[in-house]
């Protein structure tokens, strides 16, 4: 007699939606393919006489695509850079990198420290495996200039409360980076019980006698330049 067929998915189930049978059971249809739909199944077939199986593995590869891929990026010299690209596809694709049209790197990943002129340039990262090839393109440029307040100066007008803290932000676009003081006024400030001098200019329990002008000087070997902001003092703090 005609046998009644089942299919199913020996290590999980049938694909919802994503396959049909037909030819009376005979023909297991699945469509547009998954990673997960690799594994074992096995078809069924049995009637009054008997019952018989049979099992075939199904491998499932697909040509590269990208998970994480370079893109146009500005560096200060001096600085440490990675620049990463990775790829998902079956077989693992093989990714290297050109710079400038020549061999690079054989890895996902360049790491670069201590930037420099040199390290700028046009760099390809290529994922492939026997399905095909992807790529991806990107400039790095290094740069390297003496401080600038330009793009963000120090605050021209600060507000703090009388025995609050108060900090006052330094951030000059500069490469390599720069060493920074501060001074008020004309005195050079340190780092005392009531203040600390980093980057950032923080005053502790404020009171009228900081009030002044205070100013951040940035300096590497490519120039220096400064940049003030003055300070009020108003109100008191409540507890």
């Amino acid at each position: 007699p005609i046998p009644q067929i089942r299919w199913r998915k020996v290590d999980g189930d049938l694909p919802v939606h994503r396959y049909n049978i037909s030819m009376a059971g005979s023909l297991l249809h699945l469509y547009d393919i998954q990673y997960e739909d690799e594994g074992l199944y096995e078809c069924e077939a049995d009637n009054s006489k008997g019952k018989d199986r049979h099992k075939v593995h199904l491998y499932v590869e697909g040509a590269p695509e990208w998970v994480e891929k370079i893109s146009p990026s500005e560096r200060d010299i001096g600085g440490d850079y990675i620049m990463s690209c990775q790829a998902s596809g079956k077989p693992k694709p093989h990714v290297h990198f050109l710079k400038n049209g020549r061999m690079y790197g054989k890895n996902h990943e360049l790491r670069f420290t201590e930037l420099t002129f040199d390290d700028s340039g046009m760099y390809q990262c290529i994922a492939e495996n026997r399905h095909g090839a992807i790529y991806a393109n990107a400039e790095l440029r290094v740069f390297a200039g003496a401080p600038s307040f330009e793009w963000n100066p120090v605050k021209p007008k600060i507000l703090g409360a009388k025995n609050g803290h108060v900090v006052i932000d330094c951030k000059p676009r500069a490469a390599p980076r720069p060493t920074i003081s501060w001074s008020k006024g004309t005195e050079l400030l340190h780092n005392s019980s009531r203040s600390e001098v980093t980057q950032s200019l923080e005053l502790l329990n404020v009171t009228k006698s900081d009030e002044g002008k205070y100013t951040c000087f940035a300096e590497n070997d490519r120039g220096r330049a400064n940049s003030t902001g003055s300070l009020s003092v108003t109100g008191t703090t409540h507890g």
